[in-house]
């Protein structure tokens, strides 16, 4: 299968690996999202470094975000770091979807190499965390 999940502690991985389609990442989200692990994560990394995108587009680009929308409603402070190849046009799809999300006050970010990522997000939540005890 071209994209996979993976539970882990505070969040999921996905990781898109050879060609991949829209709907293959959207059926894996929705098949992730009907989990009870699903409410309770706190980030979501996606791994596209290996993929090949085959019909990502403006369009498919705001379908995931309408999808993802709908899937955060009940967990709004989810972080995304997205983890894709250096080409301009993949980093161009990243940068959009991540504008969207953050006029909906969410943060995501884009990254060159999973280590990069993996502490963006360990660090995100360690000042969260931080400012939940001052409150």
């Amino acid at each position: 299968m071209p994209v996979s999940y993976q539970w882990e502690d505070k969040g999921i991985f996905y990781l898109g690996e050879g060609e991949v389609t829209v709907q293959e990442f959207i059926d894996v989200m929705l098949e992730a999202s009907g989990s009870p692990n699903f409410d309770r994560i706190q980030y979501a990394i996606s791994d596209w470094s290996r993929s090949i995108p085959l019909d990502f587009d403006t369009e498919m680009i705001e379908k995931i975000f309408v999808l993802t929308d709908a899937l955060y409603q009940y967990n709004p402070n989810v972080i995304n770091g997205i983890v894709m190849a250096p080409d301009e046009e993949s980093q161009a799809l990243a940068a959009l979807y991540v504008m969207m999300q953050q006029d909906k006050s969410r943060q995501a970010e884009i990254f060159h190499t999973l280590e990069d990522c993996r502490q963006w997000v360990s660090d995100t939540l360690a000042k969260q965390e931080n400012s939940q005890e001052k409150n």
